[in-house]
């Protein structure tokens, strides 16, 4: 339930969640570069056989 969360915070919890100064900037962490503008195309989906257990299933409700 809703109270059992809001119970589970304390002080403690509060002040370990605010952001530290070591947090504040990332700068020493590069971001990767996207190289390109091309996408990828994904393969075009299998036929279902004949006999498929989803055109059973799609039967026992028609």
């Amino acid at each position: 339930s809703i109270d059992a969360f809001k119970s589970s915070f304390n002080e403690e919890t509060i002040q370990n969640s605010e952001l530290r100064s070591d947090e504040e900037s990332f700068d020493a962490e590069p971001m990767p570069e996207i190289k390109g503008t091309e996408y990828v195309k994904g393969a075009t989906a299998e036929a279902a056989p004949e006999k498929s257990l989803w055109s059973r299933v799609k039967g026992w409700f028609s």
